[in-house]
């Protein structure tokens, strides 16, 4: 049996017993659930620094925070956990948080496909524009596509008709680094 087959069986036990899941995986990922939740924030790892979408995943009590591996663990686990759960909770919400390229756009992108996720964006959408950025009227925008979102350059984590067939919504949410000093590099202050 493969590792990653091993890594797979072993979620499967916790979850079924809603056991506290901590999984470390390759490149620094991490797998944690305090708790059965209908949710999974879900970010995959890149190349540079993205402080505040990484360090955002950790503040949830589900998340995913892993490289877009070639074996295709990180599919795997996302599918593993949606399907137990969403049967548990008729339905299962997956957001999936990345830095956007441009600095200059909305600094909360939301990213859907499926009608289903209307409702949850537009609260999601609500919220956000209730934080204040300076020299933002509104700082939230809802985009709506054909396919499930992905980060630029890469493949969407879960195909439409699985996502649909399974009873999972599917959100994207693409952050721009509004946060960061143009300047230094650095990020403010944030959390």
């Amino acid at each position: 049996m493969t590792e990653t087959n091993q890594k797979i069986l072993n979620l499967q036990d916790k979850l079924k017993k809603s056991e506290p899941i901590h999984i470390t995986l390759p490149g620094n990922g991490l797998l944690k659930i305090e708790k059965p939740v209908p949710f999974l924030l879900v970010y995959r790892l890149g190349e540079g620094k993205d402080y505040f979408p990484n360090r955002l995943g950790r503040t949830e009590s589900a998340y995913l925070i892993a490289e877009n591996d070639a074996d295709g663990l990180m599919q795997k686990i996302i599918q593993t956990v949606s399907n137990l759960f969403a049967e548990r909770f008729n339905g299962f919400l997956i957001v999936e948080t990345w830095l956007s390229p441009k600095v200059y756009q909305s600094p909360f992108t939301i990213y859907i496909s499926q009608k289903r996720a209307i409702d949850t964006a537009r609260k999601l959408d609500a919220e956000l524009n209730k934080i204040p950025i300076p020299s933002w009227g509104k700082t939230s925008i809802i985009k709506k596509q054909q396919q499930p979102a992905a980060p630029a350059g890469m493949q969407p984590l879960l195909k439409k008709e699985y996502v649909e067939k399974q009873g999972i919504t599917f959100i994207g949410l693409e952050i721009a680094p509004v946060y960061v000093n143009e300047v230094t590099g650095k990020p403010y202050p944030c959390f």
